[in-house]
């Protein structure tokens, strides 16, 4: 088989660890390195082997599992869990040296869990990292992957905090807990909220907010609105 070929069937296969997408890796760049190729075509040697080498360096950011598949159901997600995963959850991190079990950038959507498969989702000071344009696919695919009666708990810095601030890589300072109401389509207290209406996402509706402390940070509770049971109409949004 040659160069080229091994190439197209290694980094083709569907590789579930980071040490098989390495040995693949490894496998095209000493093959473009080795192949005997026609005079006038020895650059691709160079090319093949840059190719394969860039591979290599990119399959830290490669999406794996560090647990079965079929394990993931019924789970707590800690979505972006770094260094600090909760006791108790399953962490998704893109940095494979947090030993999250689920190797995953949190902006690449679909996350690779099955519908329903999580009963609770952190996201603790995750979004002031995200562009915001992307929120609402966010809550979307947090929506997807929530059984019914499934709660999200969102963490995020006041706006204008210090901690909002002093990270370099915050895109955004903070959020309000009215950030929250636009994934909510009642407020309890009148058939419409308005703000639930500028983007009609995945429909929520706020449970909590604990541990509140204006000035600082602002942290939420949500639960997904959707069918407890297959024959079972989806719960009506007010003002639908």
């Amino acid at each position: 088989m040659n160069a080229l070929a091994v190439a197209q069937t290694d980094l083709e296969e569907r590789l579930d660890s980071r040490q098989e997408i390495e040995a693949a890796c490894e496998r095209v760049y000493h093959a473009f390195k080795a192949y005997q190729w026609p005079a006038g075509m020895e650059h691709m040697a160079d090319i093949g082997t840059g190719l394969a080498q860039a591979a290599i360096r990119a399959s830290s950011r490669r999406s794996y599992l560090n647990v079965p598949k079929e394990s993931l159901h019924g789970v707590r997600l800690d979505v972006g869990c770094g260094f600090n995963k909760q006791d108790g959850f399953i962490g998704m991190d893109r940095r494979p040296e947090t030993n999250a079990e689920i190797i995953h950038d949190v902006s690449d959507l679909p996350w690779p869990l099955e519908d329903n498969s999580c009963r609770f989702v952190l996201l603790s000071h995750v979004l002031e990292h995200l562009d915001p344009k992307y929120n609402i696919d966010l809550f979307n695919e947090i929506w997807r992957v929530l059984e019914p009666r499934g709660k999200v708990m969102v963490a995020v810095p006041w706006p204008g905090s210090k901690s909002g601030y002093q990270d370099p890589t915050h895109v955004r300072s903070g959020f309000l807990p009215e950030t929250f109401m636009y994934f909510c389509p009642d407020i309890g207290q009148a058939n419409t909220n308005p703000l639930y209406n500028v983007y009609r996402p995945k429909p929520f509706k706020l449970v909590g907010t604990p541990d509140i402390m204006v000035g600082v940070y602002c942290n939420v509770v949500l639960e997904v609105m959707k069918r407890t049971e297959p024959d079972e109409p989806m719960l009506e949004i007010p003002g639908s």
